[in-house]
């Protein structure tokens, strides 16, 4: 959260209108999250306080459950967590239906093939810290680059046997939810 909190941050510098809707995997980290905005120096809101966001608020924390597809669909682009630290990376299927441009860290252990795919068809763009994520930022500071990206990431998902891919982490996610939290 510190680096994409980092990198935004730089981003935001250089287009103060830029917007970040940080949604963390687990709602639990709210409170921490919301304790390094606030010395972040950015505005931010809350969703789970009932904090709408306006025209002045940088950073909306959307530390709720069940809203992902709202978050996919709103942002143009989708930094996708869990690949700065070694956790595995998350899916980049559900950004890239929603089309929203996909950058992501280096650990993407569990979508290997199709991070690898992504990233050599143009489809995502691999960012390993704080200065990188600012300027893949800067470089998908347009709409038509967004949608570019994008529309490559399509293109790169139907062209691989995603469907495998899609269905082992369909398997993922029911045992998840068969083993039930811990």
């Amino acid at each position: 959260d510190q680096v994409v909190l980092a990198g935004f941050r730089a981003a935001h510098r250089a287009r103060p209108g830029l917007k970040l809707i940080l949604a963390p995997r687990h709602p639990r980290r709210g409170d921490a999250i919301a304790a390094h905005l606030g010395v972040s120096g950015l505005t931010w809101a809350r969703r789970s306080a009932g904090e709408p966001p306006d025209t002045e608020t940088a950073v909306y924390l959307a530390d709720t459950l069940g809203e992902m597809p709202l978050w996919y669909a709103l942002a143009g682009i989708t930094f996708v967590g869990g690949s700065l630290v070694p956790r595995g990376g998350h899916t980049p299927f559900e950004p890239a239906q929603a089309r929203s441009a996909l950058l992501h860290g280096p650990d993407v252990a569990n979508f290997a093939a199709i991070y690898a795919a992504l990233d050599a068809g143009g489809g995502a763009v691999e960012v390993a810290d704080a200065d990188g994520l600012a300027g893949a930022l800067g470089q998908l500071a347009t709409v038509q680059a967004q949608a570019a990206q994008a529309d490559r990431a399509l293109a790169v998902l139907a062209r691989q046997d995603s469907a495998g891919e899609l269905v082992q982490y369909t398997i993922r996610i029911l045992r998840g939810l068969i083993a039930g939290p811990g």
